[in-house]
């Protein structure tokens, strides 16, 4: 194949696929039950990682450190079947958890490989901002057609704030609107309608978790963007006032009273979250899982393998359908899911890759303090996002849905080809050169 050539187009039949498998949920939503969507999007997915690890290996890429660990991971995940298969899961089972934890480094390898310029790049980040705004204006647009009567509990009603997309699409879009030299008024105004609609979503996904991962990984964006215009920092917050203060002002506008009341409750209840049924359900949860792995420590160090269930007591009637015993496969921190399936083994793996690519993205924005490189502010909407999840993933794990696996490994390849465009720009090497650098 003519590497250099495909290189210099914008689309590949690779990053084509890659589109396709970036719009399945628009338009199917994942089910407990092994539906035929869901078989043909996992054939798609499969192609798509065996495509792409073959031109790593033509290529003969040294990947970088955070892709590295991330790979490694993918492997122990491959490996983890033995363990499996040893507590007694299912192999179709095994495989539906599996995907979702395997589709995390091989789409990033995928992602690596395919976007190394920054015209691809750009492209790609745009294709995931739009998704997740496109996907909570589709949510917004059915609640005017619900009545208080309708609404039986709150997860009945979070379906119409577009779930985690909400705070996906504004992490993504919101560092841009600081972007240096500016975007035309006509970009300008797009993000502006991401950054509003996508708040409005945030505010009527009525999930406190969401609220709280959003407004800490917001304040690390303005640290991020203090590493290039430190003074900036306080007028970028003020920016950050505003624009919440107009979503809310929509929302005033938009959506029935009674939604609006329920709005305030959530957020006058944070104080007490500590307290409720919920947080202790996790509690309980979290014992569960430990009191499991005491019984073989030796699991700690290996985990017990995807589909492997742990036992504890329910407490709230909310989660899981009634109050009683429960054994589940499924742990809502998902750090104590990978301990509980991979061991310290892969969860140190997991770790270590995010270590590594904040390292690298932080020291990519001191070496190019006060320089006009547009890179920096798409690198910075990745690591504000990807810190969302991270923080995200302690009550409510996107990351166990191969939707949101696939999302953010995309997200992984681009911050690690983006800390090398400079370097690209001023030497203008060959696709191979380019990909082949290490961090």
């Amino acid at each position: 194949m003519n590497i250099q050539r495909e290189g210099q187009r914008l689309v590949s039949p690779l990053i084509l696929l890659v589109l396709l498998a970036t719009a399945f949920p628009l338009l199917h939503e994942e089910s407990p039950e092994l539906t035929s969507f869901e078989i043909l999007t996992g054939g798609i997915l499969s192609i798509i990682y065996i495509w792409g690890a073959i031109k790593f290996l033509i290529l003969g890429i040294k990947p970088p450190k955070a892709l590295f660990y991330l790979l490694i991971f993918g492997l122990w995940a491959v490996l983890n079947v033995g363990l499996a298969v040893a507590n007694g899961v299912e192999l179709e089972w095994w495989f539906r958890r599996f995907f979702a934890a395997f589709s995390l480094p091989m789409i990033a390898l995928v992602s690596f490989v395919e976007f190394r310029t920054f015209q691809r790049i750009r492209a790609m980040y745009v294709v995931l901002m739009l998704m997740g705004v496109i996907i909570v204006l589709v949510s917004l647009s059915e609640l005017r057609f619900i009545t208080i009567n309708a609404i039986t509990n709150l997860q009945y009603l979070r379906r119409y704030g577009g779930g985690y997309f909400s705070t996906f699409s504004l992490c993504l879009a919101l560092p841009l609107l600081f972007h240096r030299p500016r975007f035309s008024s006509l970009q300008r105004l797009g993000l502006w309608l991401v950054v509003v609609i996508s708040s409005l979503g945030l505010i009527l996904s009525f999930t406190r978790t969401y609220w709280i991962s959003t407004g800490v990984s917001l304040l690390f964006m303005v640290y991020l963007l203090g590493k290039d215009r430190r003074w900036h920092c306080t007028r970028l917050l003020w920016r950050i006032a505003i624009i919440g203060g107009l979503g809310m002002a929509v929302l005033t506008m938009l959506v029935p009273p009674y939604i609006r009341s329920f709005v305030v409750s959530r957020v006058t209840g944070i104080p007490a979250a500590f307290s409720g049924l919920s947080f202790q359900d996790r509690v309980y949860e979290a014992k569960g899982l430990f009191h499991t792995m005491l019984e073989n420590p030796l699991t700690f160090g290996t985990g017990n393998g995807f589909g492997a269930k742990f036992t504890f007591y329910s407490v709230n009637p909310f989660s899981w359908g009634g109050v009683g015993w429960m054994s589940i496969d499924y742990s809502h921190n998902y750090y104590l899911y990978l301990l509980f399936t991979t061991g310290i083994i892969g969860l140190s793996l997991f770790l270590a890759t995010w270590v590594k690519l904040f390292s690298s993205i932080r020291n990519f924005l001191i070496q190019t303090k006060n320089t006009a490189e547009s890179g920096k502010f798409f690198l910075i909407g990745i690591a504000t996002t990807v810190l969302n999840l991270l923080i995200a993933s302690l009550t409510g794990p996107p990351l166990m849905s191969f939707t949101w696996a696939l999302y953010f490994g995309l997200l992984v390849g681009l911050a690690l080809n983006l800390r090398h465009l400079p370097e690209k720009a001023s030497q203008s090497p060959s696709p191979e050169q380019v990909i082949g650098r290490t961090s």
